[in-house]
């Protein structure tokens, strides 16, 4: 400037304080949202947990099972030894051809393999049972459980009603108060906010204090939050069908993990009460029969490995029973005892 503008002179210091008010109950909005969010991570947290227990319990019923099956390797392993110890006394006495001995020497290095990919299967299903956890490295050597504990599966009606408290489904309720509170909030900043103000001033050119106020609120003439609030229109309607969806899924999910257990109960009794007790009474007459030369080492082999398969059915057959039990659990967040 010039004159009494030059340098300094005419210069006006001012310093000036303001503050947002949120018109159109903002805040109301943003609280409500929060606790509708909080409500949610509660039901899910809940949700999840309940799907980590029957993962869990699946795991540890792997390692139960894989427990059993090197029992039964071990054991038929032991058997296939003392078959063939009993083959080559025959052979030396010279009642038995030297191929049965053969057989047998191929059955017992079989039944070696068979062991050692029990035991690697063993090892793996500890590991992954760790893991559950977030442990790399199991620290335990075995688990105690009882595969052949029948359980008590409620009818498919029962746990479907079950199912309807499941926070999977429950949630679903404080979904629709989220949805309404964003698109109420949506609404809400469409609303143009006031902006107040107040300060002093000093005028050099005049060594004059002042003081000012201001009050400024933007005018929205093209844009009124309507992209957003159209968007929270739809997520409501969304979240109705979604709603909808979900319970349809885990009913049907329900409703296949149930006749999976069911079906592995049945074939769980039919296997122990019938087909092993009579696979056991084969394998010992062949066996006594062998003894007194009246059958072939083909007739006790065939009666071993009737048995062997029958042990190993029913293992498979109680794992999948539990296994499907967790997830009967898991589905409805009731136990199933």
């Amino acid at each position: 400037g010039q004159n009494e503008l030059r340098g300094v002179r005419g210069a006006e210091t001012s310093l000036r304080f303001s503050q947002l008010i949120e018109l159109g109950d903002k805040r109301t909005r943003r609280i409500d949202l929060a606790r509708a969010d909080k409500r949610l991570a509660a039901w899910d947290y809940e949700s999840t947990r309940l799907m980590l227990f029957a993962q869990t319990t699946k795991r540890f019923v792997d390692v139960l099972a894989a427990q059993e099956r090197v029992t039964l390797a071990q054991e038929n392993f032991k058997l296939a030894e003392q078959t063939l110890s009993i083959i080559a006394d025959r052979v030396k006495q010279g009642v038995a051809a030297p191929v049965e001995r053969d057989k047998a020497t191929v059955r017992l290095s079989t039944e070696r393999i068979v062991l050692a990919r029990a035991q690697r299967q063993l090892e793996s299903a500890r590991h992954q049972l760790a893991a559950t956890w977030g442990s790399s490295t199991p620290r335990f050597s075995s688990v105690n459980g009882e595969l052949d504990k029948p359980l008590m599966l409620p009818t498919l009606e029962a746990l479907s009603i079950a199912a309807s408290d499941h926070p999977r489904l429950a949630r679903w309720d404080d979904e629709m108060v989220q949805r309404r509170a964003a698109l109420e909030l949506a609404r809400a900043k469409g609303v143009p906010d006031l902006t107040a103000g107040a300060g002093v001033m000093h005028m050099n050119g005049m060594d004059e204090v002042v003081f000012m106020g201001q009050v400024m609120i933007p005018l929205p003439r093209f844009d009124r939050n309507q992209g957003a609030v159209l968007e929270a229109v739809y997520g409501v309607g969304q979240a109705t069908l979604q709603r909808q969806s979900d319970r349809t899924a885990l009913l049907a999910s329900l409703a296949s993990a149930y006749h999976e257990t069911s079906a592995s109960l049945e074939e769980s009794r039919i296997l122990q009460t019938e087909t092993l007790p009579a696979a056991k009474a084969s394998l010992d007459a062949a066996q006594d029969a062998y003894r007194n030369g009246k059958v072939t080492y083909l007739d006790v082999l065939d009666a071993q490995r009737t048995y062997v398969d029958v042990r190993k059915q029913l293992v498979d057959a109680q794992a999948s029973a539990h296994a499907g039990g967790a997830m009967v659990e898991g589905l409805t967040g009731k136990p199933v005892k």
